[in-house]
């Protein structure tokens, strides 16, 4: 298994520090499998989006991010904007090879 770049315990402890903003707790709504949804159907690959349950702020970011998703749903312009910039840069880092669904895979950043 690839070594974790997210020190768990270091996020947690700046979290508990006040260092870093975010939501500590799985919410009951949207919940986490919820979120990690949103997350992937943008294109994010799930290992990748799975990293939100044990990072505060990555939490908060899902969760606004599924709020844009729910305004732009209802025809907010800006939100719309904002999830369609989401999905055209996950588009772009799978073809630039710097995401991709197996977490095993090297990007390939630092070879190049």
């Amino acid at each position: 298994m690839p070594e974790q770049i997210l020190d768990v315990k270091k996020t947690m402890e700046m979290y508990a520090a006040g260092k870093i903003t975010g939501i500590s707790v799985e919410l009951p709504h949207p919940n986490d499998e919820l979120l990690i949804a949103t997350l992937m159907t943008l294109g994010t690959p799930r290992h990748g989006a799975e990293m939100l349950r044990v990072h505060p702020a990555m939490r908060l970011a899902a969760f606004e991010m599924w709020g844009l998703v729910q305004m732009a749903a209802r025809g907010n312009v800006f939100a719309k904007e904002q999830v369609d910039m989401a999905i055209s840069m996950n588009e772009q880092m799978r073809k630039d090879e710097l995401i991709a669904d197996r977490p095993d895979m090297s990007v390939g950043l630092w070879e190049r």
